[in-house]
């Protein structure tokens, strides 16, 4: 499979350093594709056909370093906001140097993210083609009828694309609301809202309590944990 993205984030999702960074290092000639310099930050590579590199720079050696945080709602997942909104970076400590999430949850959702200084181990949690589950809990307004939940379990047209079939489970249901336990593996933008949206309810919560077999139990929210070398070697050998 492809993974074609525009030369800067190349150089972010290798390690080399963020994309702001790349652009000045693309933009003085520091960076070749396929051993020819390129001075386009939004030439389109391929990750897995193409051989980027710095200039006389090495790929820094590091130890690889994963972590799960329970987001709060309140936070986007960015590192800067236009708004000055909080970002989930506020409740990590400058030290462990830079991370990047897998994958993201809106302002107001809450629940597990996983960042990593690995770009393996985030693009392998965020390629759909790789299949990992990720579990939320999610309570809307009112109940759904069996119509809508068929529609939700196997595919529903969100801007002229249908959704890939996934698990809905119904755990509560009455008049006033009902929780739902969702298991899909993509993650379009505010998928689960607009899915719900779609069948003229609206998401009340929405927690993500699981991504593949990592969780958040024993994590507060606003905390974190660093997952254990045998974790991060799980996550690697997938």
């Amino acid at each position: 499979m492809n993974q074609r993205v525009t030369l800067n984030r190349a150089l972010s999702k290798l390690g080399y350093g963020s994309r702001t960074q790349a652009l000045d290092w693309i933009r003085n000639g520091l960076v070749k594709v396929d051993g020819k310099t390129c001075t386009n930050p939004l030439e389109w590579v391929d990750l897995k056909l193409q051989d980027i590199e710095l200039k006389d720079t090495q790929k820094p050696k590091q130890n690889t370093i994963a972590l799960l945080l329970h987001k709060p709602p309140g936070y986007v997942t960015t590192r800067d906001d236009e708004l000055s909104r909080p970002t989930v970076f506020d409740l990590l400590p400058p030290d462990l140097g830079y991370l990047f999430p897998a994958g993201r949850l809106d302002f107001e959702s809450e629940g597990l993210l996983l960042f990593s200084n690995d770009s393996l181990i985030t693009n392998l949690l965020t390629d759909p083609s790789h299949k990992i589950d990720k579990t939320y809990l999610v309570t809307i307004r009112g109940q759904l009828t069996p119509e809508s939940l068929h529609l939700l379990r196997n595919g529903i047209k969100l801007n002229q694309k249908a959704t890939q079939p996934c698990k809905v489970k119904v755990l509560q249901d009455n008049t006033e609301s009902s929780i739902l336990e969702f298991i899909l593996n993509e993650g379009l933008n505010r998928q689960i809202r607009k899915m719900i949206h779609a069948v003229g309810s609206k998401v009340r919560k929405l927690v993500r309590t699981k991504i593949g077999t990592l969780t958040l139990e024993g994590i507060e929210p606003g905390k974190f944990r660093l997952l254990s070398p045998t974790e991060i070697q799980k996550l690697q050998q997938r």
